[in-house]
């Protein structure tokens, strides 16, 4: 068993071409030559900045964003596609602000914590916040944007007893809270390969 980290429309292409047997990715995907079986839904969060005007909300509408206050991701991160898409409807305000990427989201909180800002962050990256990290914590209200998790395989994949080992196997670590969440009530957020 070899596992791999790589760019979403790399895996897709693997995929395609049997270099690879499975894959764990955000979806729907939209591919004829691709299974997806969603395994869980994910919901995101904002993360703020200690001083930030929305930490006096409860809940955060998606209308309420201003794009010129968020860090990002690296741009061929689909969480990043997800994010911009979460904000798509919003103009920018401003311009010559500085633009800063990361590609890890503890670099991301690290800099929101210390600085400005906020960030948007998948359930998962919660994990491992201290009782601090927590309080900068917000949720969105509904409909809550969230992310559908599937593992994928070719449509035609002769290994179906090995992937459902792997399924089982994720499905075993993914937290109680997560495997409870339904479609219902949230809005599944797409990205779109370039």
């Amino acid at each position: 068993l070899q596992i791999l980290e790589h760019k979403t429309e790399d895996i897709i292409e693997m995929i395609k071409k049997d270099e690879i047997d499975a894959a764990l990715l955000a979806t729907p995907l939209h591919e004829k030559s691709i299974t997806e079986r969603v395994l869980y839904y994910e919901p995101f969060y904002l993360f703020l900045s200690p001083g930030h005007p929305y930490m006096k909300k409860a809940k955060i509408k998606q209308d309420d964003l201003d794009i010129n206050d968020i860090w990002l991701l690296n741009k061929g991160n689909c969480f990043r596609d997800q994010v911009l898409n979460i904000c798509s409807r919003i103009e920018s305000r401003s311009e010559g602000n500085i633009n800063f990427e990361s590609g890890n989201f503890e670099t991301l909180k690290n800099m929101v914590q210390t600085g400005d800002g906020y960030t948007i962050l998948p359930h998962m990256a919660l994990d491992g916040l201290t009782n601090a990290q927590k309080k900068l914590i917000k949720p969105f209200s509904s409909p809550i944007p969230t992310r559908e998790i599937s593992l994928i395989t070719h449509k035609d994949c002769l290994k179906q007893k090995v992937t459902d080992l792997i399924e089982e196997e994720i499905l075993g670590t993914i937290p109680d809270e997560l495997r409870k969440i339904k479609a219902k009530n949230r809005q599944t957020i797409e990205f779109s390969i370039n």
